[in-house]
């Protein structure tokens, strides 16, 4: 009984962090546009941390601007938070994580993606009733 409560209320809490999400959103459009002292910051952000990014992906502004923006335009801080981001999915080799073998989990942990949102990306649906967090932790 605690265990399904428990799973009742993660699945309570996921949905209203979700739906704070959805409210909250802003436009790309919105998002991008920057005043003429951010877009300075942006330049000197990219400039100091190009060399370092692994892919065409992270040198997109709207994955540079989100750094910017985590850390107020703080473009020594913006980049401290990065390097040591990079240096997390170095360490725990992230960029192969789709290599990895989850068959195991498969069977325990249902995602259902049969669905996608305006701009096309899959939505997974899943359903925490049926999984034995307790076991897996």
């Amino acid at each position: 009984m605690l265990l399904q409560n428990f799973i009742l209320f993660s699945g309570i809490l996921a949905f209203s962090l979700m739906q704070n999400i959805v409210t909250e959103a802003v436009s790309v459009e919105e998002f991008l546009s920057l005043t003429t002292s951010e877009k300075d910051a942006l330049d000197k952000f990219r400039a100091r941390v190009e060399p370092l990014l692994t892919s065409d992906r992270m040198k997109q502004d709207v994955y540079l601007i989100r750094w910017l923006r985590s850390k107020n335009f703080d473009v020594n801080a913006a980049d401290k938070m990065l390097r040591d981001s990079l240096k997390w999915r170095h360490d725990e080799k992230i960029d192969n994580i789709h290599l990895e073998d989850f068959s195991d989990m498969a069977s325990e942990f249902h995602v259902t993606v049969d669905t996608y949102d305006k701009t096309g990306r899959p939505i997974g649906v899943i359903d925490m009733f049926d999984w034995d967090i307790r076991r897996e932790i």
